[in-house]
């Protein structure tokens, strides 16, 4: 009963976290009226029921305007052979840092990668063994 329970709560905090979400027309990032504390709060409730899936914050502006700073992304794992060229991943780059991108095109070593922001494409290629998981979703927050 508990897990229903929550699992109804989790939709309506999406629903409402989505309904509240607003653009506008010079292209900034979608925010919410959540605080960082809540979108963390609500995302740990998600992993709850899902514990595949992964919570990291937004940092850096390479997918901005559509991730900012303090972004709640939700990762939930894929079989590398399930990518298709246009999807948001997150894989874990010689650094050890998440980074989440958009795919290119599939070559011979990997996946292309690129920040919607950036000019250039990564150099280091989503492979089976860095790839972390596809987007599944976000919680925007107040915003910078």
């Amino acid at each position: 009963m508990l897990k229903r329970a929550l699992s109804g709560m989790i939709v309506a905090g999406l629903v409402v976290v989505l309904a509240g979400c607003k653009t506008t027309p010079d292209a900034s990032a979608p925010t919410s009226t959540l605080s960082t504390r809540e979108a963390t709060r609500l995302a740990a409730q998600m992993q709850f029921q899902n514990p595949q899936i992964q919570a990291t914050l937004g940092q850096g502006t390479s997918m901005q305007p559509l991730y900012t700073e303090d972004t709640v992304i939700m990762i939930h794992p894929i079989d590398f052979a399930d990518l298709e060229a246009e999807m948001i991943v997150a894989y874990r780059n010689r650094q050890g840092q998440i980074v989440i991108h958009r795919l290119v095109r599939l070559e011979l070593g990997g996946w292309v990668a690129q920040g919607i922001n950036n000019p250039r494409e990564d150099r280091e290629r989503v492979t089976p063994e860095n790839l972390l998981g596809v987007v599944y979703t976000v919680i925007y927050t107040e915003g910078m």
